[in-house]
């Protein structure tokens, strides 16, 4: 993790990297209280694409205003630039980049992302626990 940045409202903002399971107990700056998280990503973050090898959000809750940021990753490595994500729910790949999905397995979210058009996953994020998400679960 590189950064959080406390907040005793529970508001805070945390900037995932590379396997970390964010939000433990230990955690130098613990989040605390009720309120929306921001979960922010960027290009380079997220290198896992099964689980086991992802980064891991616990208890992350939509009606708290728990958000996933990823509107400063690039959602199309074929284009310069930095290019938005398109949301297709639990739907399959269709091998266009940019796409970003989720699926549900073995009691947990997996949020998955196609950024160069194979219709394979370039990156996956699980979510702890079971949620059904939808576009606004994300600031893309």
């Amino acid at each position: 993790m590189q950064r959080m940045q406390p907040a005793l409202d529970g508001t805070a903002v945390v900037l995932g990297t590379r396997r970390v399971i964010i939000r433990l107990p230990w955690c130098c700056w613990p989040l605390l209280g009720a309120g929306g998280d921001r979960f922010v990503f960027r290009t380079g973050d997220l290198a896992g694409t099964a689980p086991g090898s992802c980064d891991v959000i616990r208890d992350y809750s939509y009606a708290s205003g728990d958000r996933l940021r990823l509107d400063l990753f690039d959602a199309n490595s074929n284009l310069a630039g930095t290019q938005d994500f398109a949301f297709i729910g639990a739907g399959a790949f269709t091998g266009v980049a940019g796409q970003l999905r989720y699926e549900q397995a073995n009691g947990n979210t997996f949020v998955s992302a196609d950024t160069d058009g194979d219709g394979d996953a370039d990156f996956m994020l699980q979510l702890e626990g079971l949620h059904t998400l939808r576009s606004a679960d994300f600031i893309l």
